[in-house]
């Protein structure tokens, strides 16, 4: 099984997996969007315990917008196992994750997980779907209240 660990500090906790054992021997190398998940600033004391998560099976992304279609084109689902096996080893409900697509990146939020909030990535099969992005859902959101405004207007 893979070595997951709970990263915890800031009054708050993630679950992690090791990319690689390079750092100085006593201390913990972690990426920005954890350090920053965490309340954490560079220096702060983190405590680091083991943990085991399920593996996942279902996920559920939100692109922010629109380009991600344009961005990754018809190999989305190709473009996200490949970014998520390179960078991540869990996966979170509400998770903000960056796809890498050539020169750009696209930022999806994780909206939906089984069978568990929070699950390993390591060697599953991982069934993944995308919802509407965030924006064309505000921008929907907004047509149906102005209609909506519209139509008491009318009466």
């Amino acid at each position: 099984p893979p070595m997951l660990f709970k990263l915890e500090g800031g009054g708050a906790a993630r679950h992690v997996g090791v990319l690689e054992f390079s750092a100085p021997e006593g201390s913990v190398v972690v990426p920005l969007w954890i350090m920053r998940a965490l309340g954490a600033s560079d220096g702060d004391q983190l405590q680091l315990s083991s943990a085991e998560l399920p593996r996942g099976t279902f996920a559920k992304l939100q692109p922010l917008d629109d380009n991600f279609v344009a961005l990754c084109g018809h190999d989305a689902k190709g473009t996200l196992e490949r970014n998520l096996s390179a960078s991540r080893a869990t996966l979170s409900l509400g998770d903000s994750v960056m796809l890498h697509t050539g020169a750009a990146q696209v930022e999806l939020f994780v909206v939906e997980l089984r069978p568990a909030d929070e699950v390993c990535v390591i060697e599953t099969e991982l069934e993944v779907d995308f919802a509407a992005s965030v924006i064309n859902e505000e921008e929907q959101k907004a047509a149906a209240e102005a209609a909506a405004k519209a139509a008491a207007e009318a009466e």
